[in-house]
């Protein structure tokens, strides 16, 4: 771990409080330098894909509003990587942030930071290790839960990581052709954004629920403004 070169933050943090964020500042911090500069920190993330493969009107992507934080906070600028867009959309959960890193892990970077909460962790290796699979070393760096709260946040996020498992368990680790296929013909989002019909899926059908509770929130949550 005293070798890291990347520190990488997992989208969909508690906006509030930025836990996440807020430990990758502190380790960016205390590290100290790293090849003679400072370890960068890679904010992944630009929106939560059951709201839609577009990131709304008149919002700000979850990497760019942990930057802006971080640029607060006193790191600076180009100490920091934004996730890159794919066909014009940044990455829309979890699988995707690490996806989305292939261009920099790990030709560029090869011990990498994990940042996240404490029950988002075992997700966030799993899909480190499909995508990467030993190319690179990855330590995690767990805050406390942030968004994943309660009993059903919990059971959620454990069958999110199930679903997974299931549909990719004929693809083998760091096999670059068939996640990509993966996520143009199967992914429920992102195969949206090749313009192609997600096929049927086990995570497709977690995706689908997770639809459905947010619009509910929001209805509440509207409900309870108006």
């Amino acid at each position: 771990m005293e070798n890291l070169d990347l520190l990488m933050v997992l989208a969909g943090e508690n906006p509030k409080t930025r836990p996440r964020t807020s430990h990758a500042i502190k380790v960016h911090k205390e590290m100290g330098a790293v090849h003679g500069s400072k370890i960068p920190i890679y904010f992944s993330g630009s929106h939560a894909g059951v709201n839609g493969i577009t990131l709304p009107a008149g919002k700000i992507s979850l990497c760019e509003q942990m930057r802006q934080y971080a640029l607060r906070q006193g790191v600076i600028d180009t100490n920091i990587i934004l996730e890159q867009p794919r066909q014009g959309v940044g990455s829309l959960d979890t699988f995707a942030n690490l996806v989305y890193a292939w261009d920099l892990i790990p030709s560029q970077f090869s011990e990498v930071g994990l940042f996240s909460e404490r029950d988002h962790m075992e997700r966030v290796l799993w899909c480190a290790r499909k995508v990467f699979d030993r190319r690179a070393e990855f330590f995690t760096f767990s805050s406390e839960p942030d968004v994943i709260r309660g009993s059903v946040g919990r059971m959620q996020e454990k069958l999110s990581l199930q679903t997974l498992r299931f549909d990719l368990r004929n693809i083998s680790e760091g096999d670059r052709y068939k996640i990509q296929e993966y996520m143009e013909m199967v992914h429920p989002f992102h195969a949206l954004t090749y313009g192609n019909k997600p096929r049927a899926s086990f995570y497709g059908v977690m995706a689908f629920v997770g639809k459905v509770l947010n619009a509910r929130s929001r209805e509440k949550q509207e409900f309870f403004e108006d």
